[in-house]
């Protein structure tokens, strides 16, 4: 009766560890210890001009499409590092009333003109991120640090003087902070990302010219690899 009573009491155990671990094969995609994604969408830019040379001037927001591919490293079912590797483009508009002088400081007229800044950049975000899975539902939130990489020199055009020159421009640093929601389709998550990003310090050609801020929306496929 013991023996019969100790089988019993292994099974039963056996049956509800087998339970616990045991994964759905709908559910794999949960599990994994790495995720990659590709997203593309659009971001509103902001231009901030207080406390540089250019305070106190209109300065137009701009528009531009964004693609981007992230890497994470799923640490724990719920926590993960990401990275990732996004490309943006700024065409700023900053209008203005210039003041020409003659000789000895005398003012000779006032003018209206526009200065178009424009570069490209490639954002390197260092994200933690809680993602939260229930039934065939991702929602996550994230938030972090990232680099702003030029790709290119920042150009600056003069409307009234007709004119364009380019200068060198360091690598900037900023912080981010957002949100996704996705669902599952097969093996991947359809999702939606939402973002604010915003640069610490102020972008420059030959002086501070402005703080830039990004809102960002895109819309992207995220793969899980190595389960847990």
């Amino acid at each position: 009766m013991k023996k019969y009573l100790l089988c019993v009491a292994l099974i039963m155990y056996g049956g509800i560890c087998f339970a616990q671990t045991t994964i759905l094969p709908g559910e794999l995609w949960k599990h994994k210890r790495f995720y990659m994604g590709l997203r593309a969408g659009g971001s509103v830019h902001s231009y901030d001009t207080q406390g540089t040379a250019y305070s106190g001037s209109n300065v137009k927001n701009s528009v531009s499409f964004d693609g981007a591919v992230h890497f994470a490293l799923q640490l724990t079912e719920l926590f993960a590092l990401q990275t990732e590797l996004a490309i943006t483009e700024d065409s700023a508009e900053v209008h203005r009333k210039n003041e020409t002088r003659a000789a000895f400081g005398v003012p000779q007229y006032l003018y209206n003109t526009t200065y178009t800044f424009t570069q490209r950049s490639l954002l390197l975000p260092l994200l933690a991120k809680a993602t939260f899975r229930p039934g065939r539902l991702s929602l996550a939130g994230f938030g972090g640090m990232y680099a702003s990489v030029p790709l290119n020199k920042l150009e600056r055009r003069d409307s009234f003087h007709n004119e364009s020159e380019s200068a060198s421009s360091a690598i900037r640093m900023g912080l981010a902070i957002g949100g996704s929601a996705g669902i599952a389709l097969a093996d991947g998550v359809l999702f939606l990302d939402v973002r604010y990003l915003r640069d610490l310090g102020n972008s420059r050609f030959n002086t501070d010219i402005y703080k830039r801020n990004m809102l960002s929306i895109g819309i992207g496929i995220e793969m899980g690899f190595l389960s847990f």
